[in-house]
């Protein structure tokens, strides 16, 4: 019989797996890992991209293979914390080293914002996508608040790696999803106004076709995180229903259901809503690279470090400035407030996960 973690985990892993094959693969003759190449393609660099794919490929067989028939805990407890992180890996390696092949150019450094009026947060959010996730913690907290007076006093709150339920306790203690969900909410409004508050910086020349290319640009950053935590909050909110009303008598079954449908959507509408949206994030940063002459029009060539991995420019008041690598952007690591930023959004989690843990406890 194949246990419950093990589908878990298989799971989590080819999610991983399409991911690095989606950063990995070729998507046209001038970029590569999501790297603007500034020349065209090589052998080399495709073959940068082979070996990627062959080790994630080879990671994923194995992995998936041991998270269904091996049995061992300390097994799959390898499987689903170093396994990951082999393709991920590879992927740096081979990215740093095409790095090392791309030709240096400058980067203008113009911090001019010509705009009479800069577009808010809210431009660029959602109508449909932001009812659906307030319907969906909504709806969720309504239904767990009419079960939560029918459960017993102690429900299952933790499974070991076979299944098996190892911790119980309040059903008050379930709460703890919402927290995570408006966690994801909070963690989404904050990407739309980081993405409205990147500096505007145009070019001399074709400052019009810049500034619609960048607004489209912007508005589907923001629908691309809107999608992504929509399809973490929705398995989070069925898994939530179905551990609480799988505690009512009769109903256990519910939490096996809850738990494979959640994996199952989280899964599927992650890796699709990704796969929709790298093509069209690719395209519209080549347009912006063609009207402007850089990925990064409006830094200091002097404050990009580590190759371009990092921005840190102590004369640039900008906090959010665009990737020199890659799509998105990036903060400026000599502002004060990128640190807080960061810290806000490592310490949050971290946070939530040690209260999970004391509560077991």
């Amino acid at each position: 019989m194949i246990n419950t973690a093990g589908i878990g985990i298989a799971v989590s892993l080819l999610m991983t797996g399409v991911i690095v094959h989606l950063v990995a693969r070729v998507w046209n003759e001038r970029r590569l890992f999501f790297i603007h190449l500034g020349r065209e393609m090589t052998d080399g660099d495709r073959a940068r991209s082979r070996r990627v794919v062959v080790v994630n490929v080879a990671v994923c067989l194995v992995g998936v293979l041991a998270a269904l028939f091996v049995r061992s805990d300390w097994v799959l407890i390898a499987v689903a914390t170093a396994l990951p992180l082999v393709p991920i890996v590879a992927l740096l390696v081979e990215t740093v080293g095409l790095l090392r092949t791309l030709p240096k150019t400058k980067v203008p450094g113009r911090y001019t914002v010509p705009l009479t009026e800069q577009p808010s947060a809210t431009s660029y959010l959602s109508a449909p996508l932001q009812v659906a996730h307030v319907a969906v913690i909504l709806v969720t907290s309504a239904l767990f608040a009419l079960i939560l007076g029918k459960l017993p006093a102690e429900v299952p709150m933790h499974w070991d790696m076979q299944g098996n339920v190892n911790r119980w306790g309040s059903p008050a203690e379930l709460w703890l999803f919402l927290t995570w969900m408006l966690f994801d909410v909070a963690l989404m409004w904050g990407i739309a106004w980081t993405v409205a508050k990147e500096r505007w910086a145009l070019p001399p020349e074709n400052a019009d076709a810049y500034i619609a290319v960048q607004r489209r640009r912007r508005a589907l950053t923001v629908r691309f995180v809107e999608w992504l935590m929509l399809f973490v909050n929705l398995p989070s909110a069925m898994m939530w229903i179905a551990i609480a009303a799988g505690s009512l008598p009769g109903l256990r079954w519910l939490v096996d259901a809850g738990v494979w449908s959640s994996l199952a959507v989280m899964a599927v509408g992650c890796v699709v809503v990704i796969a929709v949206y790298i093509r069209p994030l690719i395209t519209i940063q080549d347009e912006l690279t063609k009207l402007g002459g850089s990925d990064v029009l409006g830094t200091r060539n002097d404050g990009w470090k580590w190759g371009g991995a990092v921005y840190y420019a102590p004369d640039d008041p900008a906090v959010f400035v665009p990737k020199k690598l890659g799509i998105g952007q990036t903060m400026n690591f000599a502002r004060a407030w990128s640190w807080i930023i960061l810290a806000a959004i490592l310490v949050v989690p971290v946070v939530l996960a040690l209260a999970a843990l004391f509560a077991e406890n």
